[in-house]
């Protein structure tokens, strides 16, 4: 029974990862087209971190 949370847990850190990336990907491409990377930087963070309270909230809802 334990392994099987470790894998959900591991499940999701790795969703969370890749949207985190893929938001400080659109981050950066968007600093380096406006020639600001360290804006670019945080807007990807912020990005990714929408992604992931989204995903969150869908998977609570679904629960219910």
């Amino acid at each position: 029974m334990e392994s099987s949370n470790n894998t959900k847990n591991y499940k999701s850190t790795k969703n969370n990862f890749v949207k985190m990336g893929v938001g400080v990907a659109l981050g950066i491409a968007l600093g380096a087209a406006l020639k600001n990377i360290a804006l670019g930087l945080i807007v990807g963070i912020i990005i990714g971190g929408i992604g992931i309270v989204i995903d969150k909230s869908r998977k609570s809802d679904s629960g219910n």
